[in-house]
């Protein structure tokens, strides 16, 4: 009898992995878990053949006297199956009513044929699977044990001899029960472990993934801008020189002349464009920090196009997540290729500030400016890319005209992330996304970066200067 009580038992909670009283499955929960619905088809089965076979087993070995009562018992449970336990995996309620019957007509069945005791074969895995915490489930045990002792004793009519033979059989009985259950709840426990862990680890694989195909990334846009800038940059400035030499030779023919200006000219604004594009390519370094950062990204913008860049920092964390310290860059080397390309400035300020919550880029120049209308609607592809940029990490930019003339740029980027849900503060969670959320954030930047590499390799080259304020090609 409790080797195969113990081997039902063992079976059912080997099959309940993930539920039960060993990982606390909810108690009032609205629905019943995933693996509960899996399993109910093979509990309906068990509660509907399993008493019957113990009916069938008791009427050959019992006596006939016997039968009726025991059949009454063991058939209530299959009764009692349909009308509560089916729904106890789902419902405190149900559950509060069958277990308590449940282990009445156990012990009545034992008491009019004792060998109805194999139906715990099926009464004890029932106590491990639905009943949430193993407290409860040990008590839940217990009170199995002390059904099958009081039926037994009823059915050895109260002697001494029989009082002594329930207390073993039901002792063994819950002792076997137990050590299966602790067992494989044992077994249970370790095994989500190990399943957290493999989350953990594969989650880390795809951060560590999506991190290098972004080194990959911006390793290649500084390879080809310094390829740009050491080839095609010293050509056109070669092309521009000799142009200008030529176009200066006397006694030269009006078309002609006419003709190695308009070399010069479009050399020196495919020169210029050339330029611009190698200083938008290039790769942010955050090295030493975001102000060093910035510091070295106006050095290099102002070398490249000329434009006098005045750095502002009144305020900058000490501390700056890398992934904040990126999207600061980007944003800055995107509002400054944006000043080249449409205010005609020729100077401009950069203004970073923070506080406590928030950190603030401005970018002001006193080019051409932007209308109101303008500005409301302004959305070419380099904001684009920077508002998808910030809103990856819950920022947000604004454009505007400046009442002293020009256009004033305005990053917003929040320091402290917005909180997690409720149900996702619950794992642990609050406060900072989880790791599949920076994985798709990285890959989401990882996109931006490739479309606003292909655009400005296709970008059209804009039109002419004015000739007159052409000057020595500083080689």
């Amino acid at each position: 009898m409790t080797k195969g009580e113990g081997t039902a038992s063992g079976s059912a909670r080997a099959t309940g992995a993930g539920t039960g009283a060993g990982t606390g499955a909810a108690a009032s929960s609205a629905a019943p878990s995933e693996w509960h619905r899996r399993a109910l088809p093979w509990w309906h089965l068990a509660f509907g053949l399993g008493p019957a076979a113990t009916l069938g087993f008791c009427a050959v070995l019992a006596d006939d006297d016997a039968v009726p009562l025991a059949a009454v018992a063991l058939l209530s449970m299959t009764v009692l199956w349909f009308a509560f336990g089916r729904l106890s995996f789902g419902s405190r309620t149900a559950r509060m009513v069958f277990l308590p019957l449940l282990i009445l007509a156990l012990t009545v069945a034992i008491a009019a044929a004792p060998n109805a005791a194999v139906i715990q074969c099926l009464v004890f895995p029932f106590i491990w699977v639905s009943i949430d915490g193993l407290r409860s489930a040990l008590i839940g045990n217990a009170f199995v044990a002390i059904g099958a002792f009081v039926g037994f004793s009823v059915a050895q009519r109260g002697t001494e001899y029989g009082y002594a033979t329930a207390a073993a059989i039901s002792l063994v009985s819950v002792a076997f029960s137990v050590l299966m259950g602790l067992w494989i709840t044992r077994i249970t426990v370790w095994g989500h472990e190990r399943g957290r862990l493999l989350e953990e680890l594969t989650d880390a694989q795809a951060e560590l993934a999506a991190a290098n195909r972004e080194q990959g990334i911006a390793s290649e846009r500084e390879r080809l801008a310094r390829e740009l800038h050491d080839t095609i940059a010293q050509s056109l400035t070669g092309l521009v020189m000799v142009a200008q030499r030529a176009s200066a030779a006397r006694n030269l023919d009006p078309a002609v002349r006419a003709d190695l200006e308009l070399i010069e000219s479009i050399g020196r604004e495919t020169l210029g464009e050339t330029r611009a594009l190698v200083a938008s390519s290039a790769s942010v370094r955050v090295e030493g920090g975001l102000a060093a950062a910035a510091s070295r990204l106006s050095a290099r913008y102002r070398r490249e196009t000329g434009i006098d860049v005045d750095l502002d920092i009144r305020a900058a964390p000490s501390e700056l997540d890398r992934e904040l310290e990126v999207v600061v860059l980007r944003c800055m080397q995107e509002a400054l290729a944006n000043v080249r390309k449409h205010a005609a400035a020729s100077h401009v300020v950069v203004r970073i500030d923070a506080d406590t919550e928030t950190l603030v880029v401005e970018v002001l120049d006193d080019g051409v400016g932007i209308s109101v209308a303008d500005a409301e609607t302004a959305g070419g592809f380099g904001l684009s890319g920077m508002r998808e940029r910030l809103a990856l990490v819950g920022g947000q930019v604004t454009v505007a005209p400046r009442s002293t003339g020009g256009t004033s740029l305005r990053a917003t980027i929040p320091l402290v992330r917005p909180s997690a849900p409720n149900g996702a503060a619950a794992d642990g969670a609050a406060g900072d996304r989880t790791a599949a959320d920076r994985t798709a954030a990285n890959a989401a930047a990882v996109q931006v970066s490739e479309r606003r590499a292909r655009a400005e390799t296709q970008r059209e080259v804009t039109p002419a200067s004015d000739p007159a304020s052409r000057s020595e090609v500083d080689a």
